[in-house]
């Protein structure tokens, strides 16, 4: 049992003290664990280092250790902190002008987390998507994805950390028109190096996945709008990505079919990946767990958990009234 701990304060020495009993022995006997760690380190680093300690020690004491356990579980879960952006500012050029887009973005997105970006043209929208996607840099502040800061990479750097971390899809589908529905979503393989069989045995079973095995030797001309997203959706999980950026995914699709797709991204955000989609559609950000709003370049409010049932019936107040 725990006797003493003090989590909150974050001391150049930490010491925990608990009571157990050797193995084979019934006499009690105190055991301590002590070690020292930096005064600017958090509370989850001191949390992961102790547990570490009482997994070593827990093999000659018998430890009642399921609370604390409990708790790292807990803090290991916040610290994994997919996307974090620091004070970002992105800027564009155009002649003798300096268009200022995003002007000091501020946003912490968890891992398995599943989130929409609304806000209205020119907003910038657009842009962080392409910064979270790491297709373009930014000017100001700083970009962590999973823990690696995104800064001054080579255009193949990023590419290769790209394809490993991001899954696309877009609202025009970017399906390569000369080949048929198997070949587009083994695409990313390819660029891997993956050899032809095992990619498209692999593709054939994302497809499957979606309800689509049976059109995997069609081209995308003789696809519904439907179809394609769920074959665009399939190449961006072939390389199992632990992002997918969706920009305006349900865009050019008709409502049942961007249900549809949601439906399909809510079950990917499921298996834990997480998924940021940007849209005008305030039915389909209802959907999600968390909306972030733009306006004029800056966050302008983030709405989660509880909030979105407000949202959600505000909504449907203003399709009333319309």
């Amino acid at each position: 049992m725990i006797r003493r701990w003090s989590p909150n304060k974050i001391n150049p020495a930490v010491t925990i003290l608990f009571f157990g009993r050797r193995i084979g022995r019934k006499k009690k006997k105190t055991a301590s664990i002590s070690f020292s760690i930096k005064p600017t380190r958090d509370k989850t680093e001191i949390l992961i280092r102790l547990h570490e300690k009482i997994v070593c020690l827990s093999k000659k004491v018998e430890v009642n250790n399921l609370v604390f356990s409990l708790l790292i579980s807990e803090n290991k879960q916040k610290a994994k902190a997919m996307i974090n952006l620091n004070n970002v500012h992105k800027s564009y050029v155009m002649g003798n002008n300096k268009l200022h887009v995003l002007k000091g973005i501020d946003l912490h997105i968890e891992q398995g987390d599943f989130v929409s970006i609304m806000g209205s043209s020119g907003s910038g929208k657009s842009t962080l998507l392409n910064i979270l996607g790491m297709l373009d840099n930014y000017d100001e502040g700083s970009y962590y994805l999973n823990g690696t800061l995104i800064a001054n990479m080579s255009e193949k750097k990023a590419a290769q950390y790209r394809n490993e971390m991001v899954g696309f899809v877009f609202q025009s589908f970017n399906l390569i028109s000369f080949k048929n529905a198997m070949e587009n979503v083994a695409l990313p393989l390819y660029y891997k190096g993956v050899s032809r069989k095992k990619r498209n045995l692999m593709a054939m079973e994302y497809l499957d996945k979606l309800g689509l095995r049976e059109w995997a030797g069609h081209m995308p001309n003789e696809m519904s709008g439907g179809q394609k997203q769920r074959v665009a959706i399939a190449r961006a999980l072939i390389a199992q990505p632990k992002i997918i950026l969706a920009d305006e995914p349900t865009g050019a699709l008709d409502t049942a079919t961007s249900y549809e797709v949601m439906e399909i991204l809510k079950e990917i955000n499921g298996d834990g990946i997480t998924v940021i989609i940007v849209t005008h559609e305030h039915d389909i950000a209802a959907m999600t767990r968390q909306i972030v709003r733009l306006k004029d370049g800056l966050i302008h409010e983030i709405i989660r958990n509880g909030e979105l049932k407000e949202f959600r019936h505000a909504y449907m107040k203003e399709l009333e009234t319309v």
